[in-house]
Formats: C-alpha cells, sequence, structure tokens
C-alpha cells in the first residue's frame, strides 16, 4: 500500500508552477553534472528539504530514471524521495529529496 508520501511514475511532475508556491529556496548546495542542488524550505510545514533541479533534455532523461528508481527503493541508507515538479514539454524537472544534513560521503 502506498505511503501518503509515495509518487508513482504516472504522477512524475506536478506543474513546476507549484515548486515555487510550496518551496522557498534558501541557498545552493552543490553543483554537478547531474544537475544543481539547493536547499529548500517546504512552506507549508517548515521542514527542509534538497531540491534537485535538471535544467536540459538531456538531464530530462537522467532525472526520470532517477526518479523511477527512487520511488521503488527504500531503503535506511538511500536518500528518500519526497516529490517531484515537472511540466509537459519543459526540460526542468525539480526532484525534492530527502535532506542530508551531514553532506555527502566525501
Amino acid at each position: 500500500m502506498p505511503t501518503q508520501h509515495q509518487i508513482t511514475v504516472e504522477d512524475f511532475g506536478k506543474p513546476l508552477a507549484l515548486y515555487e508556491k510550496e518551496f522557498r529556496e534558501l541557498k545552493k548546495l552543490g553543483v554537478g553534472g547531474q544537475g544543481n542542488v539547493f536547499l529548500v524550505e517546504r512552506i507549508s510545514d517548515n521542514s527542509f528539504f534538497a531540491a534537485k533541479k535538471y535544467q536540459s533534455s538531456h538531464q530530462f532523461h537522467r532525472a526520470k530514471d532517477e526518479f523511477e528508481l527512487l520511488q521503488k527503493m527504500r531503503h535506511d541508507n538511500i536518500v528518500s524521495l519526497e516529490e517531484c515538479f515537472y511540466t509537459q514539454g519543459s526540460n526542468e524537472v525539480i526532484i525534492i529529496l530527502e535532506l542530508c544534513p551531514y553532506g555527502d560521503l566525501n
């Protein structure tokens, strides 16, 4: 049975316009080959997350793959997927992930 935060592949992408209404970007956490990552705060409950932004057609396919993989994988040692924003016809995808307050494994 799905949890309240589980997203199906059919739901891939709440409209991008909702991202700015639901989240506040606080600072850039990093830049990588997959996209930029930002510290964000959910406005409704002041919870903190990482927002990973993909902004090209090539990155869109990687974002979709990451979304599908994280949707299937649930483990304490794997960052959990919170939600995703995408608008049909746009190359921009924003994946909201559990925040790892101590950074990456480096």
